[in-house]
This record gives structure tokens, C-alpha cells and sequence, in this order.
């Protein structure tokens, strides 16, 4: 084999060894969101079976009352005028 040939089996080595290990960041990184999308996935279920149970307040609830201020308010309003 020449010189020539010998440095071009170095670097196509070298080449398919950063694209490898790209791949495994790569593939790193995605399994990293997943785990994170899933975690996320379970906080939110968890949470909507404790609204379910009448744990905590839900967002429904808390925008209903807050309906009711407004409503209060704009009837004051025209009250006054």
C-alpha cells in the first residue's frame, strides 16, 4: 500500500470514530429528553389524580371564583354610576 493510501485509511478511521461517538452523544442527549418527558408525563397524571380526589384545588375551580370577582366588580361599577 503507498503513503498516500496508508493516510487515507488514517483519516477515514479517524472520521467514522468522531462520527460514532457523535452518534452516542447524540443518542445520549435523546434519551435524556425522553426520561425528561416522561418524568414530566407522571407529574402531571399525579397531579390530576389528586385534583380527581379533591386533594388540591384545580385550575377550573380557582377560574370560576375569579369569574365570580369580576362578575361583582362590573355590577359595582354600574352600581356607582
Amino acid at each position: 500500500m503507498t503513503e498516500r493510501g496508508k493516510e487515507r485509511k488514517k483519516e477515514g478511521r479517524k472520521e467514522g470514530k468522531k462520527e460514532r461517538r457523535e452518534e452516542g452523544r447524540r443518542a445520549e442527549r435523546w434519551k435524556e429528553e425522553m426520561n425528561k418527558s416522561t418524568e414530566r408525563r407522571k407529574e402531571r397524571k399525579k397531579a390530576n389524580e389528586e385534583q380527581k380526589e379533591g386533594k388540591t384545588e384545580g385550575k377550573t375551580e380557582g377560574m370560576k371564583e375569579r369569574q365570580k370577582g369580576r362578575k361583582r366588580m362590573k355590577e359595582g361599577r354600574k352600581k356607582g354610576k
